[in-house]
């Protein structure tokens, strides 16, 4: 059982820890030796989600962020996640975002993350729709997994960046999709 996605709850219900009992009383060594005598409580630390390659797809995949000070304000996190995909990617990781995308800005609209980067942001993955949805989709599950963040808009230099993926309209909040890595039945 994978602890973490079983908190991805949290999008629907608030939970924050969990205790497993066995006939209502809590065991030492009901789970193969792992002990959960103790409740797992949810980690608040941001959880980045990188791309990893696989024959011709690039799947979403998380990594919980340890050494961001989740006590910070929104532009000081925003811009630690931002570095992360740049400088700290896990082994065979492929990053959503260009090197030369640059955050200016950050901020918080009633649980919207107004996320504000430079013009590289309007011209990333020019003509590669695949890697523009995953960049997309990379940064909403991304900057959702912050506290108190409930979707994310995103802008350059000041202005709604529009038609940068056909048939979707990301001037708007994104809130993350309730299906991560959804396979396309044809």
């Amino acid at each position: 059982m994978h602890i973490k996605s079983m908190f991805s709850i949290n999008k629907y219900l608030q939970v924050d820890k969990i205790k497993f009992t066995v006939d209502k009383r809590a065991s030492e060594d009901y789970f193969h030796g792992m002990s959960v005598k103790e409740p797992v409580v949810r980690s608040n630390n941001p959880i980045l989600y990188f791309g990893y390659k696989v024959d011709d797809r690039v799947y979403l995949y998380e990594h919980e962020v340890l050494d961001i000070d989740v006590n910070a304000n929104i532009k000081t996190i925003s811009e630690q996640m931002i570095e992360y995909y740049k400088s700290k990617l896990p082994t065979n990781a492929k990053s959503p975002i260009p090197n030369d995308l640059a955050l200016k800005n950050a901020t918080m609209e009633n649980g919207t993350l107004v996320l504000d980067f430079n013009e590289v942001f309007k011209t990333a993955f020019d003509g590669d729709q695949a890697k523009r949805k995953f960049m997309i989709d990379s940064l909403v599950y991304s900057f959702t997994s912050i506290n108190g963040v409930k979707s994310v808009r995103f802008t350059a230099d000041g202005n709604p960046v529009e038609n940068f993926i056909d048939g979707k309209d990301i001037t708007g909040a994104l809130t993350a999709p309730s299906f991560i890595n959804p396979e396309v039945v044809q």
